[in-house]
């Protein structure tokens, strides 16, 4: 089973959503919206005794706490840059 951050996720239910990743994947700069959370972003429980550090997205099969892994996972913040927006104003 794979964990998920409010259930768990089995890995045929996980391939599944990758078929129409883009459709799930949240708009925005975030793993998140106002319709929810991205179903590929959890927090690895194993993990838990980390403040920062403990994201996993299974979109990009990564997480904070990797070597050449992602970084801002745990805090939420979108590395897999899907359906993300972000104008170049705002890095100016």
């Amino acid at each position: 089973m794979i964990r998920g951050k409010t259930c768990f996720r089995s890995y045929k239910e996980i391939q599944k959503l990758l078929k129409h990743a883009l459709d799930y994947i949240p708009k925005g700069k975030y793993c998140h919206n106002e319709n929810g959370i991205c179903p590929f972003w959890t927090i690895d429980y194993m993990k838990m005794d980390q403040e920062q550090g403990n994201g996993f997205c299974y979109f990009l099969n990564k997480g904070d706490c990797e070597e050449n892994g992602t970084l801002f996972l745990w805090n939420g913040i979108k590395e897999c840059c899907q359906n993300c927006d972000i104008l170049d104003e705002e890095f100016e």
